[in-house]
């Protein structure tokens, strides 16, 4: 899962097996370490709920956005690229399919990503450097 803060909004996107993951188990989360101690790590996950609204919550270092559920399996069974939200205190929040790259960057693996639509070819899955 790829995270991008960028002034007031988040944007998540999600590989196909992600995806998978967080509809069939109704959550996904990773981290990332912000120091050498245990306690200097954020953590970030999307969670499925069956209220109709939206909702974010931060505490001691665990960012969650939690989505309706029938929006999310709506959204990971068709074409849609995207859901987004915007709360009334200015916050954005997208989650999007991560496709594949329209250039190819040495050394970075998008073999789970999805087919981008504005590829004019079906190049097959890069693979990671070794």
């Amino acid at each position: 899962m790829k995270v991008r803060i960028r002034g007031n909004s988040l944007r998540f996107r999600l590989t196909r097996s992600e995806v998978k993951t967080w509809v069939e188990t109704g959550g996904l989360s990773d981290s990332i370490a912000l120091g050498a101690d245990a306690g200097t790590s954020l953590t970030y996950g999307l969670t499925l709920h069956p209220e109709p609204t939206w909702s974010v919550h931060f505490h001691e270092s665990r960012l969650e956005v939690s989505i309706p559920e029938p929006a999310a399996r709506q959204w990971a069974q068709t074409d849609q690229v995207g859901l987004e939200y915007s709360f009334s205190w200015g916050l954005r929040v997208a989650v999007e399919k991560d496709f594949h790259c329209l250039d190819h960057r040495p050394g970075e693996d998008d073999s789970d990503a999805f087919d981008h639509p504005r590829a004019t070819d079906k190049r097959p899955p890069s693979t990671s450097a070794t």
